[in-house]
């Protein structure tokens, strides 16, 4: 807390006054980077192409945890709990939470043919990271693998729409 106040001019108790707890001040801080990324879905993405929304959707999802934010929240993570704990409920969960949503309206509709929209969730967000992102939080070069990062996750959206798309 002490230098997040210096960082923004302020006092601590400024800062505790404004947020409460570095708890809450953490869970903001996650919340403002997902938006910061676009991994949301908006009314509208439901009536957008399937593969046109899942492509955009998992491009900015990537982009979020391979940045240097995400591979240094996770690095916290593995150090400390408690703010593992945090993490999870307030970034993986709500967005896991938001494409199961998303996944079950377009089967509804017939655009996509899933049994199981929580594993499906599950399976792309999991798929979608990249080893990008373990070799950002291990702390390795992955230059190698920018370099193919959006063969990779065409492909990606092509195994996907290929397990759950309408021709399935």
């Amino acid at each position: 807390m002490a230098q997040i106040a210096r960082e923004a001019g302020v006092s601590k108790q400024t800062v505790y006054s404004h947020y409460g707890s570095k708890e809450t001040l953490l869970s903001a801080a996650i919340e403002k980077k997902c938006a910061d990324y676009e991994v949301s879905i908006r009314p509208e993405d439901y009536d957008r192409s399937v593969r046109e929304f899942l492509r955009e959707f998992i491009f900015h999802f990537n982009a979020l945890v391979i940045s240097d934010a995400g591979t240094g929240m996770h690095r916290l993570c593995i150090a400390d709990s408690k703010a593992a704990s945090l993490f999870w409920e307030a970034g993986p969960v709500p967005i896991h939470l938001r494409l199961v949503d998303y996944l079950n309206a377009q089967t509804a509709r017939g655009t996509l043919k899933i049994d199981n929209p929580d594993f499906a969730a599950d399976q792309l967000l999991q798929m979608t990271k990249s080893s990008v992102h373990m070799r950002g939080v291990l702390g390795l070069p992955s230059e190698d693998e920018r370099a193919t990062l959006t063969e990779y996750l065409e492909s990606c959206l092509e195994v996907f729409m290929r397990a759950y798309g309408q021709d399935a």
